[in-house]
């Protein structure tokens, strides 16, 4: 029991982490961003603890108890999906993907110059009084005609001129060119067929199947080590509200690219490396983040059959969008990330300059350290730890740094944290006497 304590300890101090992280929120970012330095430093403790250690496997009551408690976590998980699917919850996230599929059907461009597809900005736009100066001395919407406009299928600049060419209007045309569809063309394939077959509910259900996929993956990922480890990053992915809340309740979408991700980390690490490129290129096509944590892998495979795959599959996927609304794709996707504001959930909202130099500085040192040790160093490829150990540190030194951010990380600390812990499966269970109650590591 003993030598099992850390495992439960970990795994019990990683999930109360994280929870504290979904707790403090707005007007948290250095408290937000300290959490995450202590993951960080979790991560690095286990993998020195399980160094070495001679790991016994847990006995049959702990087994079973933490069995059980994973399967009511899905249980949970799937239940408030269906909820949200049968009452057909409206949210501001859900509500720019449903809005997307109606456009599409008009054959009019997510992207295009004032289509406005969230409501927040879209609230800002009609009170902004810079904006007010600009629609022609139109008077400001009430509620219902705001609600009308936000359920049509039509575009969301009606309020404005279709090109705001008067003088001091800069400021409200360069917004009205950045309020559209914020992800790739891949987010959109994987909204349109259970969004059109069940309306606002199906992003619920999309949700569902790419939570599956998840689930799937670190399946997968942990098949080699005893039941322990999966049981484990089960309970750090499920155990606590960000991933509940976030996508089966408000929505957000981030369930889809990090499941595209986690696939080509398994990809990566059985040396497929054709389709380790190709669903690195689908999580880029669905959002811009977390892919830019897989890039970095292509290089391990010398003979170039990752690169070809993702450049073939970025072509397919973002060659009929360019051509479609190149201008409107750029500014929505790339250049929107580039140039957003900070806000308060990040640490960069309130430290001065020159400390934010330091840490910025002291990202890229922990991130170059992580390629070298986990990509570039001979026989110990692990792209797994490598976008762990690279990720955290980013979210630290970002502009913003919300909430369902998370959701890319979760899986990638569970494996970690359960790779350093637990024993191989074939260790894990001595087929011959009793008394033989560990084995080596090996």
């Amino acid at each position: 029991m003993k030598r099992n304590l850390p495992l439960l300890l970990v795994t019990l101090v990683a999930t109360g982490l994280f929870e504290l992280f979904f707790h403090f929120d707005w007007d948290s970012g250095v408290v937000r961003a300290g959490v995450v330095v202590a993951l960080l430093g979790l991560m690095l403790f286990a993998r020195a603890l399980g160094r070495g250690r001679t790991r016994s496997a847990w006995p049959r009551w702990m087994l079973v108890v933490s069995s059980v408690v994973v399967a009511l976590l899905v249980y949970w998980h799937f239940k408030e999906g269906l909820l949200s699917t049968w009452r057909q919850r409206r949210s501001e996230m859900g509500d720019i993907h449903v809005r997307t599929v109606r456009l599409l059907r008009e054959g009019i461009s997510p992207w295009g110059f004032g289509t406005v597809l969230e409501s927040g900005a879209f609230r800002y736009l009609i009170r902004d009084p810079a904006s007010l100066a600009c629609r022609a001395g139109s008077p400001p919407p009430d509620e219902a005609q705001q609600a009308t406009m936000w359920d049509s299928p039509s575009r969301g600049d009606e309020l404005f001129p279709e090109r705001i060419t008067a003088p001091g209007c800069e400021y409200a045309h360069a917004l009205l060119a950045v309020v559209g569809y914020r992800y790739g063309p891949a987010m959109i394939a994987a909204y349109v067929p259970l969004i059109g077959a069940l309306g606002r509910g199906g992003e619920y259900v999309t949700h569902l199947l790419f939570l599956l996929a998840i689930l799937g993956a670190l399946a997968v990922l942990l098949r080699p080590l005893s039941r322990e480890g999966l049981l484990m990053a089960c309970v750090v992915l499920l155990g606590q509200s960000v991933l509940r809340w976030d996508t089966l309740y408000e929505s957000d979408c981030d369930l889809i690219p990090t499941a595209m991700m986690l696939w080509a980390l398994v990809a990566f690490e059985k040396g497929r490396f054709g389709a380790a490129g190709a669903l690195t290129a689908l999580t880029l096509a669905a959002k811009v983040f977390p892919a830019v944590f897989l890039l970095p892998l292509l290089i391990q495979d010398r003979r170039g059959r990752a690169a070809g795959a993702f450049l073939v599959v970025s072509a397919l996927a973002w060659g009929p969008a360019f051509a479609v609304d190149g201008v409107g794709v750029w500014d929505n996707v790339f250049r929107f990330n580039l140039e957003r504001a900070g806000d308060s959930t990040a640490l960069s909202f309130f430290a001065p300059p020159a400390v934010m130099l330091a840490v910025r500085l002291g990202v890229v040192a922990s991130c170059a350290l992580a390629f070298w040790r986990f990509v570039l160093r001979p026989g110990a490829f692990e792209p797994m730890a490598f976008v762990a150990f690279c990720m955290g540190p980013f979210f630290v030194f970002s502009k913003v740094f919300h909430n369902n951010y998370l959701v890319w990380w979760l899986p990638v600390v569970g494996v970690v944290l359960a790779r350093a812990l637990t024993a191989p499966r074939a260790a894990s269970r001595p087929a011959t006497a009793p008394a033989a109650s560990s084995t080596p590591a090996g």
